[in-house]
């Protein structure tokens, strides 16, 4: 609780690295309340990243039981729009759509996280494909 008093007395508001290490120190103890508390302030400055919101979107739901509240849909959905490769954001995301039911967009989330280049059309299998190499025998 000292770097707590100590990053809320700074008259600039205190580094956000200070509140990123507080976040994660109070997630580490279960106060998840207290760690989206410190989340809260850099999220709110210009330099917060996707990482900030993912965070954010954790300890919320980790406060609620695994509920996705409308708080830590709208740090999801901020996660996600900075960086769609965040693989927090896109497993909250489809934990998020699970929850409101939508299954099958969720299932598309992790797999497009999963395999974000994988064709979107069939391909033939290898035993079919042409290939230079002959056989001896």
């Amino acid at each position: 609780d000292r770097l707590y008093v100590r990053l809320s007395s700074d008259p600039e508001g205190g580094p956000s690295e200070g509140w990123m290490l507080l976040g994660q120190t109070y997630s580490k103890m279960g106060r998840y309340a207290d760690a989206a508390d410190a989340y809260r302030v850099v999220a709110q400055r210009p330099e917060a990243d996707s990482a900030v919101f993912s965070m954010l979107a954790e300890v919320l739901i980790y406060a609620e039981q695994g509920v996705v509240t409308p708080e830590a849909d709208t740090a999801i959905d901020r996660a996600y729009e900075l960086d769609p490769s965040n693989p927090g954001a896109a497993f909250f995301k489809a934990v998020s759509l699970e929850q409101k039911g939508d299954e099958a967009r969720a299932h598309e989330t992790l797999v497009a996280r999963r395999w974000p280049t994988m064709p979107r059309r069939p391909v033939r299998p290898a035993r079919h494909r042409k290939t230079s190499k002959t056989r001896r025998t």
